[in-house]
């Protein structure tokens, strides 16, 4: 293959990551982000793109490093890996994305827009259409990636942008004095990008990402690497731009609009600056379709996957497509379930992608366990403390205001594994084998 069609590849691959990490949570979270923040849109940037952008982009990078993402966990037991992996897979494209997806389809393009033209639409038609294109875009996951990269996203990039550029010659009003303070906006900013959780999309998609790759160019193993290297840089200052673009955005309004009004009502009030509601509605219906097939490719390559060829990718499509239609017409109940289970293992996927790109020879299967497991307990335990199933919380530990609280526990546990597996962890394996 041309060094010229590995180069444009390349580009493809990049802009597809970027579609994927950006969504719908970024385009509606981002603008809000900037709103509170006012005059100190800075510092919001700052800490929004540590979690909201570097992390989604550790997520492919360490999937890229351990071979798949069935090899984030392979140092924690085969049915471990299998039990995580299937939940965060499942609940991230299934319960979680498909109905914030018609959620934000239903309130940015069909309430605004045709509703007032034909009146109420039935709820199952918006989900049944959008799915059915999520169907076409998913029929493999070279397809989807190629569509979203060189389709979907130069589009929402070129859109984005326009506004973004309008934005800054020509803004609504100055980023106005808020009155939050420095530290509040860090905090804020930091736990917004947080609860994009884009973290997810990073390791469900990286399985449409690398069997892509793999379709590309099968003969070469330092191509693909060189191709992925090159996605992720292009995809991380995608996101930068666009993410300080959207945060900016969100700051000339701080002075005419109310962050309490909603995340999409935000969203549609600052771009209706800049045209009809059909601007609003037209972006955040592609970019929900490009996170949604990344998403579902992702999710069937790897179940069809770790079936062995039981299911096959294109019934898993069909299967997961079936799925989301359904779970987007239900009330919210398995929605704010996912997001319980998601919240408690969370923590555990910071801390597997993190020792996965920092793996080295300190790093062992002690750490993996004791850093893992105890991120697990406590977000498991402030999951039950809010539902009110136990009266004491983590409220003690360091960081716990700022929702952070499985830190701690986590680095001491890795390190305490870490220690304990040196010594021991050969003494273990010589015994077992003996026996």
């Amino acid at each position: 293959m041309s060094a010229g069609r590995n180069f444009i590849n390349t580009i493809i691959l990049g802009f597809a990551l970027f579609a994927c990490f950006l969504g719908a949570g970024n385009l509606v979270f981002a603008p809000v982000t900037g709103l509170l923040a006012g005059r100190e849109w800075h510092l919001a940037i700052f800490a929004f793109s540590l979690s909201g952008v570097l992390l989604p982009v550790m997520a492919f990078v360490a999937v890229a490093r351990a071979g798949g993402i069935e090899g984030l966990t392979s140092e924690m037991g085969k049915t471990f890996s299998m039990l995580f992996t299937s939940a965060v897979v499942l609940c991230t494209s299934l319960f979680i994305a498909a109905p914030r997806a018609a959620e934000t389809i239903y309130e940015l393009g069909v309430v605004p827009i045709f509703a007032p033209l034909f009146g109420p639409v039935p709820q199952i038609i918006p989900p049944l259409i959008f799915f059915t294109a999520v169907f076409c875009v998913s029929l493999s996951p070279s397809i989807a990636v190629k569509v979203i990269g060189k389709y979907i996203a130069p589009i929402i990039l070129v859109i984005l942008s326009l506004a973004i550029a309008n934005s800054a010659i020509n803004p609504i009003d100055i980023p106005a004095d808020t009155g939050a303070h420095r530290l509040f906006v860090l905090r804020s900013a930091f736990m917004d990008g947080y609860r994009t959780m884009d973290i997810f999309a990073g390791l469900v998609f990286s399985g449409a990402v690398f069997a892509a790759l793999a379709a590309y160019r099968p003969d070469s193993r330092s191509a693909r690497a060189a191709m992925a290297c090159g996605g992720t840089l292009i995809a991380l200052f995608a996101m930068l731009f666009i993410n300080v673009g959207l945060i900016y955005l969100g700051a000339t309004g701080a002075s005419r609009l109310d962050a309490a009004i909603g995340d999409a009502a935000v969203f549609t009030e600052l771009f209706s600056a800049f045209g009809a509601p059909v601007f609003p509605a037209f972006v955040a219906i592609i970019a929900c379709l490009a996170a949604m097939a990344g998403l579902t490719a992702g999710a069937s390559h790897f179940f069809a996957s770790v079936t062995k060829g039981g299911l096959s990718y294109m019934a898993c499509v069909a299967m997961i497509c079936t799925a989301s239609i359904i779970t987007a017409t239900l009330d919210d109940v398995m929605l704010r379930h996912a997001l319980q289970v998601l919240t408690v293992l969370y923590p555990a996927v910071i801390v597997l992608v993190s020792l996965n790109v920092l793996r080295c020879r300190l790093i062992n299967k002690g750490t993996f366990i004791g850093g893992v497991y105890s991120a697990i307990l406590v977000g498991f335990l402030d999951m039950m403390f809010i539902k009110g199933y136990i009266t004491f919380s983590t409220g003690a530990l360091p960081f716990f205001v700022h929702g952070l609280a499985w830190i701690t526990p986590a680095i001491t546990c890795a390190v305490l594994g870490t220690v304990l597996y040196y010594f021991l962890g050969g003494k273990i394996q010589k015994d077992a084998h003996v026996q």
